[in-house]
């Protein structure tokens, strides 16, 4: 009985932490969309040293 409630308890953590993480990503994700060059979130593409990419529109695609 306990390992069953534990187990319950620990789907509900990770439920939690999936829904905080989603709620994070998707704003992020539809602002890169909206403004792939990162204005929007006053992100400057030349942080990276290595890019993949030119703007950030895959990755937003991919956030949302």
């Amino acid at each position: 009985m306990n390992k069953f409630i534990s187990l319950s308890f620990q789907r509900k953590i990770l439920i939690g932490l999936q829904l905080f993480v989603g709620l994070g990503a998707f704003p992020a994700g539809l602002f890169f969309v909206l403004k792939p060059d990162g204005s929007m979130m006053a992100i400057d593409a030349s942080v990276y040293k290595y890019p993949l990419f030119s703007d950030f529109l895959i990755p937003g695609i991919v956030l949302t």
